[in-house]
């Protein structure tokens, strides 16, 4: 988690992926829909996907507006 009130909250979430992973399995990424949802209804962006290292990334920005 990295931010603070009045920026954005950046949440990267990842692990590694098992020898042979693909993005093209049945069910495949379906448990991101959810999280997609509602990070875009907060106003905010996500990115997944395998990364270069062999890594499965999540992340998520979202808005942090201050207390008012």
């Amino acid at each position: 988690l990295i931010g603070e009130p009045g920026t954005e909250l950046v949440i990267e979430v990842s692990n590694v992926l098992p020898k042979g992973f693909t993005t093209d399995l049945p069910g495949a990424r379906m448990g991101l829909s959810g999280i997609e949802t509602r990070v875009t209804h907060a106003g905010g962006t996500i990115t997944s996907g395998p990364t270069d290292d062999g890594r499965f990334e999540v992340r998520a920005v979202i808005p942090w507006p201050t207390a008012t």
